[in-house]
């Protein structure tokens, strides 16, 4: 197996991409990929990090995706809502 060292983490090549931290925590490609540029991130000045922020949040399709982010994490402890119920209930007030 072949290893590749960068930075914080011990990455292997293997058929799961599976991603070892040098803590020792597993996780993906996709996750070690937002950890590496989570911290890049912290570590901008204030005004490098509004920048970033700044030009997110321009992209109308990014701030769409967060939107609907916040509201799953907002509405998280709710009770789930059987779909004909909504569905009836859409129907009845001429929304679908």
């Amino acid at each position: 197996m072949r290893k590749i060292y960068c930075g914080q983490f011990n990455l292997k090549n293997q058929k799961n991409d599976t991603i070892i931290h040098a803590e020792g925590k597993k996780m993906s490609k996709t996750e070690a990929v937002a950890e590496v540029f989570f911290t890049a991130f912290k570590s901008l000045s204030k005004n490098e990090k509004e920048m970033v922020v700044e030009k997110l949040l321009k992209d109308l399709k990014f701030r769409e995706d967060m939107k609907d982010i916040l509201t799953v994490l907002e509405r998280v402890e709710e009770k789930s809502v059987p779909y004909m119920k909504v569905h009836e209930e859409l129907k009845k007030t001429k929304r679908l």
